[in-house]
């Protein structure tokens, strides 16, 4: 299905201006180079911390979530979650290649979790804020299990 759009969106910008505005692969002259040792750090993560992986939080395929756990974590006292909504929108990246920004949570004894979404080709910003509320909400009823 086409969407229609107003010719100007935002401002003076049309929605291939816009657009390129949040496509960091347009404007960014390291973005390769970011992006690989995004995945390498993520990999890192992952490799030393515990990790459950793609849970469900929906029906849809693509609504899976990661959970990674401090190591030294306290059982005897609740921790704090960080919910992460990684930006997949230009089809680089997936909630395993966020991970690299977990470590300062698992350090302070947190937990990080990795929220995949639809990406935006694929859904309407409407499916997408749902599943963002359901990821949350899952965190929230589920968490402590």
């Amino acid at each position: 299905t086409s969407r229609r759009y107003p010719l100007s969106v935002y401002l003076n910008y049309g929605l291939a201006e816009l657009n390129l505005q949040y496509n960091p692969q347009v404007w960014s002259q390291d973005f390769n180079h970011s992006t690989r040792l995004s995945n390498v750090k993520s990999q890192e993560i992952r490799n030393k911390y515990q990790v459950f992986e793609n849970l469900s939080y929906g029906n849809r395929a693509e609504e899976k979530l990661d959970i990674i756990i401090g190591n030294a974590m306290n059982e005897a006292q609740p921790a704090p979650v960080f919910v992460f909504f990684h930006g997949e929108s230009w089809g680089q990246t997936s909630k395993q290649d966020a991970c690299y920004l977990a470590e300062l949570i698992l350090e302070k004894k947190g937990v990080f979790i990795a929220v995949n979404v639809s990406k935006i080709e694929e859904a309407p910003l409407s499916e997408i804020v749902r599943q963002s509320q359901a990821a949350v909400a899952w965190a929230y009823h589920n968490i402590a299990d």
